[in-house]
Formats: structure tokens, C-alpha cells, sequence
């Protein structure tokens, strides 16, 4: 037994291998004798870098993670069948097809992933969908506002690069200056159906009447320019400004703060009760002896 390389692991009976005619003389074929072919790297391997103990006590198992299980960098993740991505020719050799074997091919940055990116559990036990936000939603910055179809505006290669959103489709077109204006200006966030449409919730600030006109900036102004107004009062009120009611400055009609709708008096003494000097003895209808083009044009007789 000096002669005995394998140290009596293989037991006494040495001719089930070995022959006289010479001892390199080996007649074993494991795929015949012992149902397990041999192939690729497994043919070069050495007989006891698998048969680590006595050959008839120990018992081998025949699937990879038997000899391989402190290899596996998926940690199991991937179940025991490595057969299906690996081949005996060489470890890294991976003849999986993500997009044959699964129907989800990997394009652009999907390609780039670990599988363990997607696959954080057994991977014949967890279920995946394909949908974006099956694994993106918990990372949605818009907190589901968009929807769950995030391939509407942004591309496998990048998240953040190619985005196609056409704001003219949402419920606020750009026109005039907003179409010039950066995301951040108006969207703080990206929960974007949180930022209001309304003029004041962007403009408020910067309201020079305060809000006494009220809260629709776009009766007046236009998204071509902040100073370019245009009001009508006789067609969009029904209250016409002649004589010298046209010269006024809005101000000194408007003067306290407006929520909703302005609703001002028409009559001539819902403004002018301060200037009345008969203190109210000729009634409230100045008109009937007053003109607009200035108070001392009086119509009666002296």
C-alpha cells in the first residue's frame, strides 16, 4: 500500500481501476461506472478534489451546489440548478438569455445590473412583474401622481437622461415666459400634480396690487410678459369707465384685498360717500346732477 496515492480512500480493491500491465493504467470511466459524465473542467479535475473522503462511505451528490455551494456568489439566491446559466466548460461561461428565459430582455442600464439588484430573494421563489413600478415605485419621486407606466417619459438608458414629458399634453400647457422657465421654478418637488395652477400660487409675491384686483392674474396679463396687460372694463365688468373715471388709477377704487370675486358697488355713493358734502340731504343718486368728466360740472340750473 505504499504505492497508494489515494491514501486507502478508494479502497483495497485496486484492479476496479488499475490493471497489471501498468499502474497509470486506468480502466474506470465514471460516466459508465459510476453515472456521472465527466465534462468540461470536471474531466481535468483531480479524483480527490471531489472524493475528499473514503470513496465507498462518502456519499457525493450529483447536482453543483454538492462541490460548489461555497462558490456560489448568489448565496442561493439563485437556487441549485446552476446548470441553467453555467456550463462545465468554465464558471464564468453564463449561457443564460434573460430576455429568452424570462420574457424581460435587459436593454441599456437594465443590462448593467447585478442580478442580485432585481432579485433580492430565492429566485424561483420570488415573483417578479415587469411593470416599471414593481421595482421603481418605492423610489418614485412623483409618490404615484404619474402612474405606474414610468416607460411614458423616461428611457432604459438613463432615468434621468432622454426624458420625452410633453408638458403641452398635461393640464397646464407652456406658453409665453413659462415655456423659458427651468422645472424647479415652479415644481419644488418632484410630486409635481402638487404644485397649483392658479396665477398667485407661483406669482404672489410678486403682485403689485396686492390682491386687490383678485386672484386671476390672467384677466389681465398674459404668459408673453408680466408687463404686457390688457383689461377691458366695460366688456369684461359691468361697470364702464368714462369721463374721469378713465384716468384713475385702479388702486384708488380697489383698495382692500380680494379671495375671490371683486364685487364693488356701481352707484355713485359706494365710493363717493366720503366726498358728499350735502352729508347725504340730495339722496345717493349723484348722477342725477353730477357728471364724470369732473364733480363741479353740474347738470342742473344755478
Amino acid at each position: 500500500m505504499l504505492d497508494d496515492a489515494h491514501k486507502g480512500r478508494f479502497g483495497k480493491s485496486c484492479q476496479t481501476c488499475h490493471s497489471s500491465s501498468g499502474w497509470k493504467t486506468v480502466r474506470f470511466d465514471h460516466a459508465r461506472d459510476a453515472h456521472w459524465a465527466l465534462t468540461g473542467a470536471h474531466a481535468k479535475a483531480a479524483c480527490q478534489s471531489c472524493h475528499r473522503g473514503a470513496l465507498y462511505e462518502e456519499k457525493l451528490g450529483k447536482d453543483c451546489l454538492s462541490c460548489h455551494r461555497a462558490d456560489d456568489v448568489h448565496e442561493g439566491r439563485n437556487g441549485a440548478r446552476c446548470e441553467s446559466c453555467h456550463s462545465t466548460a468554465a464558471w464564468k461561461t453564463v449561457r443564460f438569455d434573460h430576455g429568452r428565459d424570462t420574457k424581460f430582455p435587459l436593454r441599456e442600464a437594465h443590462a448593467k445590473l447585478a442580478c442580485e439588484a432585481c432579485h433580492t430573494g430565492p429566485v424561483h421563489e420570488q415573483t417578479l412583474g415587469m411593470a416599471c413600478a414593481d421595482c421603481h415605485g418605492k423610489t418614485d419621486p412623483h409618490r404615484g401622481q404619474l402612474g405606474t407606466d414610468c416607460a411614458r417619459c423616461h428611457s432604459e438608458s438613463s432615468w434621468r437622461a432622454h426624458v420625452r414629458f410633453d408638458h403641452d399634453l398635461a393640464r397646464f400647457p407652456l406658453l409665453g415666459m413659462h415655456a423659458t422657465v427651468a422645472c424647479e421654478e415652479c415644481h419644488a418637488s418632484r410630486a409635481f400634480h402638487d404644485t397649483k395652477r392658479e396665477c398667485l400660487a407661483c406669482h404672489a409675491k410678486r403682485d403689485v396690487h396686492e390682491r386687490k384686483l383678485g386672484p386671476s392674474c390672467a384677466a389681465c396679463h398674459t404668459p408673453n410678459g408680466w408687463a404686457l396687460w390688457k383689461f377691458d372694463h366695460a366688456a369684461q365688468t359691468s361697470f364702464a369707465l368714462h369721463g374721469a373715471h378713465e384716468s384713475v388709477a385702479c388702486e384708488r377704487c380697489h383698495r382692500t384685498p380680494v379671495a375671490d370675486f371683486i364685487t364693488l358697488p356701481a352707484d355713485c355713493n359706494g365710493c363717493h360717500s366720503a366726498d358728499d358734502v350735502h352729508r347725504g340731504g340730495f339722496g345717493s343718486n349723484c348722477a342725477k346732477c353730477h357728471g364724470e368728466t369732473a364733480w363741479k360740472d353740474l347738470k342742473i340750473a344755478r
